[in-house]
Formats: C-alpha cells, sequence, structure tokens
C-alpha cells in the first residue's frame, strides 16, 4: 500500500518470489486495474478464448533488454509505460494513460520527461547504495522510436545515454522490431 499509490482494492495483483543475494526475502509484484482487467476478460469469454495466463505490456517490452541495468520508456496510443531495470529485473514500473484524440506525442513528452526524473528518484531514493548512475542507458520503444528529435526533450537536464531498444530480432534485414516489440517481448 505504501509502495502503490493507487487504492488496492482497484487492483488485482498477482506476485513472485525472486532470488536474493541477501538473507531475506524478495518478491516481484505486478499489479493491474480490476475494471480494465474485468472487461477484458469479460470480452474474452464472450468470444470463447479462455485464458490460461495474462501477462502485462511493460512487462514483454523489458525482454528484449539484454542489459542488467537500464532505464526502459515504451510509448503505444494509449499510454506510456517507464520502466526501471536493475540485474535484468523490473524493479519500478510506471504507467502514464494517454489520451490519443486529444494529446500528440510530442505535448506528453514534458509530462512524460517529469515521471522519469520522479521514477529516478524514487527508485534512488530507496537504493541509496546502489542508485542507477549516468552511465545507466535509457531504451525507447514504440511511438518514440519514430521521434528521435524527441529523445533530448525526455531527457531533460538527465545525462543518460539514450536509444531505440535493441531486440534479438533486429538483424532480420526488412522486419519492422519496433512494430512488434510487445510480440517478440511476449515471444521470449
Amino acid at each position: 500500500g505504501r509502495t502503490i499509490s493507487i487504492p488496492l482494492d482497484t487492483l488485482y495483483y498477482s506476485y513472485q518470489a525472486v532470488p536474493s543475494a541477501d538473507k531475506g526475502r524478495t518478491f516481484f509484484l505486478a499489479a493491474y486495474p480490476r475494471k480494465v482487467t474485468d472487461a477484458l476478460m469479460s470480452l474474452l469469454r464472450r468470444a470463447g478464448i479462455e485464458v490460461g495466463t495474462m501477462d502485462i505490456c511493460p512487462l514483454a517490452v523489458c525482454r528484449n533488454s539484454n542489459e542488467p541495468k537500464a532505464i526502459i520508456v515504451s510509448a503505444r496510443p494509449a499510454s506510456c509505460d517507464i520502466v526501471i531495470m536493475v540485474n535484468k529485473v523490473p524493479q519500478v514500473i510506471r504507467n502514464l494513460p494517454r489520451h490519443r484524440e486529444t494529446e500528440s506525442l510530442s505535448e506528453t513528452v514534458a509530462a512524460t520527461a517529469e515521471e522519469i526524473k520522479r521514477t529516478i528518484t524514487f527508485y534512488n531514493s530507496s537504493h541509496i547504495a546502489e542508485p542507477l548512475d549516468s552511465w545507466t542507458p535509457v531504451f525507447v520503444s514504440g511511438d518514440l522510436v519514430e521521434k528521435p528529435e524527441l529523445w533530448p526533450a525526455l531527457l531533460g537536464t538527465l545525462n543518460y545515454p539514450i536509444s531505440a531498444l535493441p531486440s534479438p530480432m533486429a538483424d532480420r534485414a526488412g522486419f519492422p522490431v519496433n512494430e512488434f516489440i510487445v510480440n517478440i517481448g511476449l515471444a521470449l
């Protein structure tokens, strides 16, 4: 409840124990909105589709990164996700809704840049011994890949290196990796 700023009764959540270097127990927690999940499940049931497992988009996108530590910013028509990965495990995921009809990507960059700063500050304040350093790569995916002129505005005064999110499929000539980055992550 202290970490997630949204009322817990509006969320579903799932967790899994992950290996920990110290003697304590560490868990990975994923929370997702009840209303959206219930609507999706209702639609799938009406279509006669049985669901065995579900995944969330930011986790799928993160699987494309082979870096042990990274910041991933993924912009899609409905939302923008910011993920901090350490030891190849997502540590913090922030989701910013976008209103495609009223907001262009360039109009949401300032808000996204502020949220990136807040997310890094949040992570660093709870990991004082090992904060993100200035050479932590920032990877962009989704709509942002097509707009490299917006990348500097995403970082503002932050001095992290920024590039498109690499993928194991990147060496396939002519294959539009960015269009399928979520699907590739699901397959991974």
